[in-house]
């Protein structure tokens, strides 16, 4: 009987222990706030409630996250849902996004500035997930290879990528089509080429894919303007 007294005097105490522990974490929830780049529920609901200026972000990010479950082509994706989703805010990575967009204005016309926003990027990019941090180094791993010709930098950029496979097929060909081209690999860098525009005929992707494969042409014109000039004009 002693036993037996012990013990559900032990399961009592954890027990309370256990309602007490809930009731504190159950207090702690009714507060916003943030752990890393996650919301609790309280900061979601009080996002959906304060304004429709907050809740929209946060609407536009599962709508993206469902898209993404869907295995929908990333040229399918709704572009101002985009810019909902990594707008200020409630978002603990907005700054990282603006950073990006000065980046993608600036990339084909002001090196330097794109190459200084891209450097912001790196610095800003402690909260993103494993394939945002992979999609960040592969423009790195471009940017080095195709603005800069060093096909030396770029492959150790490259190798920091945690999972290329994960990488879209396209973005994947783009980033590898680039450190041939610096590496005056160009038969190579126009068979990667080829083999993205094989996927836009292959692969419809609406209002975005005619402007996706209009891009490509132009660029694999550029590499085989590259490719005739002479081979000491490629670092």
């Amino acid at each position: 009987m002693a036993a037996d007294s012990h013990i559900t005097g032990s399961l009592s105490f954890m027990l309370d222990l256990f309602v007490y522990v809930s009731f504190f974490l159950f207090l702690i929830g009714l507060f916003p706030a943030r752990y890393g780049r996650y919301p609790n529920d309280a900061l979601l609901l009080k996002a959906l409630m304060r304004s429709a200026g907050s809740a929209k972000p946060l609407l536009a990010m599962y709508a993206l996250d469902m898209q993404k479950r869907n295995g929908a082509d990333p040229f399918r994706v709704n572009r101002r849902w985009v810019e909902l989703c990594y707008s200020e805010g409630m978002n603990p990575i907005g700054k990282y996004f603006e950073y990006w967009r000065e980046y993608m204005a600036a990339a084909e016309s002001d090196n330097e500035t794109a190459a200084s926003s891209l450097e912001r990027c790196l610095a800003a990019s402690s909260l993103l997930t494993n394939d945002q941090r992979d999609q960040l180094i592969a423009e790195v791993t471009y940017f080095a290879a195709w603005h800069r010709r060093d096909a030396a930098k770029a492959e150790i950029w490259f190798a920091r990528i945690s999972n290329p496979e994960g990488l879209h097929l396209v973005e994947r060909l783009r980033v590898q089509a680039a450190i041939d081209a610096a590496g005056a690999r160009f038969s190579e860098a126009l068979e990667r080429c080829d083999q993205a525009l094989q996927y836009f005929h292959e692969n419809p992707s609406g209002s975005r894919g005619p402007e996706a494969e209009t891009g490509w042409l132009d660029w694999r014109q550029r590499i085989q303007e590259l490719q005739a000039e002479p081979a000491n004009s490629v670092n």
